[in-house]
């Protein structure tokens, strides 16, 4: 893949052996291995959308959350008109 011209643009990137989303060089979205949609928030709202039983904290199958990635449940927010 080729490496951007800018810092601006966005690219794929791999992640938690997934492909994710990135600009400024930074992770912030990407597919799970279970085919889960998770983004990078920051942890006061993934503590928010988690409380209002939008998504679960992401763990990449290691046993131990990630306390600012957000696996969105999306029948959730289906269900939920968001």
């Amino acid at each position: 893949m080729a490496e951007p011209e800018n810092e601006t643009e966005t690219w794929f990137a791999a992640v938690f052996g997934s492909s994710a989303l990135k600009v400024h060089d930074k992770i912030f979205a990407m597919i799970s291995s279970s085919g889960q949609f998770v983004v990078r928030l920051p942890k006061a709202r993934v503590d928010a959308l988690v409380a209002a039983d939008a998504g679960e904290r992401f763990d990449a199958n290691r046993g131990r959350p990630v306390k600012e990635w957000l696996d969105l449940r999306s029948h959730q927010c289906l269900r939920k008109g968001a």
